[in-house]
Formats: C-alpha cells, sequence, structure tokens
C-alpha cells in the first residue's frame, strides 16, 4: 500500500511512501542464531515483516530508501536480527516505457 504524489507539472516526477507488511520465512543457522542446540543444516522458520521509505520517481529514473523490521516466530530473541531495524536502498532506470 502507497501513497503517491506527483511533483511536477511538467516531467513526470512523483513521491511515493509505501507501508508493507506480510509473512515471510527466514533462514536459521549457527551463524545467525543462538540456540540451544546446534543446527545441522539451515533451518526455516516463518516469521513477520514490515517495512516503510521514499521512493523519488524522476522520469526514466528511480530511487529509494526502505527501512523496516523483521520477527522470526520459534525462536524468537535467539535470532540474532529479531526485531533489529533494517534498511536498504534502491536505484532503478526504465528502459521502456509502455504508452
Amino acid at each position: 500500500v502507497g501513497v503517491t504524489k506527483r511533483l511536477s507539472k511538467a516531467k513526470e516526477i512523483f513521491l511515493t511512501i509505501p507501508v508493507a507488511a506480510g509473512l515471510t520465512f527466514i533462514n536459521l543457522n549457527d551463524d545467525n542464531t543462538f540456540l540451544d542446540r546446534a543446527i545441522q543444516e539451515t533451518e526455516v522458520v516463518p516469521g513477520l515483516t514490515w517495512s516503510t521509505g521514499l521512493i523519488l520517481q524522476l522520469e526514466k529514473y528511480s530511487l529509494g530508501f526502505m527501512l523496516g523490521k523483521d520477527y522470526a516466530s520459534d525462536v524468537g530473541n535467539q535470532w540474532n536480527y529479531h526485531g533489529r531495524m533494517w534498511w536498504s536502498f534502491g536505484i532503478g532506470f526504465t528502459f521502456v516505457r509502455g504508452e
């Protein structure tokens, strides 16, 4: 879900504020989890995630910055990244624009 606002009447420049939430699958291993037992192979547990950010569209270019948090079920606080803030950025280019 998001809100998009056009910033220029003359050019295609938009600002989008997305909000996302959903289910995810989290890979657990000995390097990212403090479990009482050793993990022989990568174990996968379900989790929840949410994110928000800003996406700036400058005609054919896009710049985005997102932040969010992930929560692992079953192992909770034993997963190193449980509830910790993450961020990411992206750069995009539109090669062909449909009319």
